[in-house]
Order: C-alpha cells, then structure tokens, then sequence
C-alpha cells in the first residue's frame, strides 16, 4: 500500500532517464544527487486501521521523505538527497538546492522536481475555512475580479548537470539555468502575505547572478493564487 505519490515518482524518474538517454545501470552508485518539492499526503491516514496495510514497511510507504529515498534506493543513488516543502513554492526551491549542491561539488547529476497530489478532502476544507479558494472554481491571476485559488494535481522531474559537463557528455539540452535565488518575506501585515521589498528584492538577486538586465527577459513566468 504505498503512497501514490512514491509510485509516480518512481514512474517518472525511469522515464526521465529514459528521455535523457541513459540507461538505469549507468547511474547506480554515482552521487547523482535527488532533490523533490513535496510532502507527505494523506494517504497513510487514509489506509490507517486497516490490518492488511500493517505491517513493517507500513510507515515507510507513506512518510513523506520516503518520496526522494525511494528514488535513490530504486536507482541506487548515493549523492545528497533531501524532500523540500516550502508550500507553492517547493518545486521551485528544490530546484535551486539542486544548482546549488551541483555547484559545491556535492553531486555530478541532481534530479529535481516535484509532486502534489490530492487524496482526500482535507485540503479543500482547511482552504474552504480560509475563504482562499475560488467560488467560481477559476484562479483569475492578475485579474480585478479574482476571487481566490484553485488547487490542482501534477508532478515532474528534471536531470540536472553543469553546462560544460553535460555538453562534454553529448546531452540533449533543453534548457539552461543561469540563476536562482531563495529569500522570504518575513514580518508582513500576515503570515501569509507577501513582501513587496522582499520579492523584488529576490529578483533583483537572481537577475544579478546570472548578470542579466529585465530588459533582455523575453518571458515570464509568475506565480499568481488569484
């Protein structure tokens, strides 16, 4: 009875080396590092009490930082491997520790990715109660008549290497990351809300890094709850 989110995962990751070219044997035993935005569902809740999902693996199939360890066990991963949950933005963050560890050495290869799945109605009334979600069901981002979020499913992985490596390996590149930065917002009117002075401040630091002007950024893509 393992958490659905471990089974995608392990889905995925073969898929990923799959669509990259590398075979399976090829990473066993590197320091291929994984690094996955998610966390633990409530799916364990869900089985909890039921004698035939009991047993000595019963914690280990649902705990949520089984999510990246099951990877590595799957392909025998011996890098740095950490679950990441800093709520919308948690896919985004593993990431960033990926180009990081990937930069200090810590790793030759990162997967990084993440995961969210809905599997009961918790979330929708923990959210319904904080008057967050749309009653129209449509996130409206940007929009004056927006009226709150609209939760959703997905999951993805990406592999991860320095540019001159993975152009020396002959790998097909889809893409190359030039920088990245973390920060939050601190004291605000709310917990949850967001700091002007601390997202520009973060986009000013990750535009500096990767030494690029606004001006010369083509597209954006921005994270909105409506």
């Amino acid at each position: 009875a393992m958490d659905p989110q471990q089974r995608i995962l392990l889905e995925l990751s073969q898929e990923l080396l799959d669509t990259s070219g590398y075979t399976t044997e090829e990473f066993r035993g590197t320091d291929t590092g994984v690094f996955i935005g998610g966390h633990e569902s409530n799916y364990g809740r869900n089985i909890r009490g039921r004698p035939k999902y009991a047993g000595r693996n019963g914690i280990t199939n649902v705990i949520g930082n089984m999510m990246v360890g099951r990877v590595m066990h799957f392909l025998d991963l011996q890098g740095p491997g950490e679950t990441v949950y800093t709520a919308c933005s948690s896919s985004l963050v593993a990431l960033h520790k990926a180009c990081r560890s990937l930069a200090q050495g810590e790793c030759t290869m990162a997967i990084a990715g993440g995961i969210e799945l809905l599997l009961d109605e918790e979330w929708f009334l923990g959210f319904s109660a904080a008057k967050v979600l749309s009653r129209e069901g449509k996130c409206k981002v940007f929009d004056r008549n927006a009226d709150g979020f609209v939760l959703g499913e997905g999951a993805g992985l990406f592999l991860l290497k320095q540019l001159d490596r993975a152009l020396n390996d002959g790998d097909q590149i889809i893409g190359v990351i030039r920088s990245s930065a973390v920060n939050n917002d601190g004291h605000t009117m709310g917990l949850t809300t967001p700091s002007l002075p601390a997202q520009r401040k973060v986009i000013s630091s990750a535009l500096s890094r990767a030494r690029l002007d606004p001006g010369e950024i083509t597209l954006y893509e921005a994270h909105g709850t409506g």
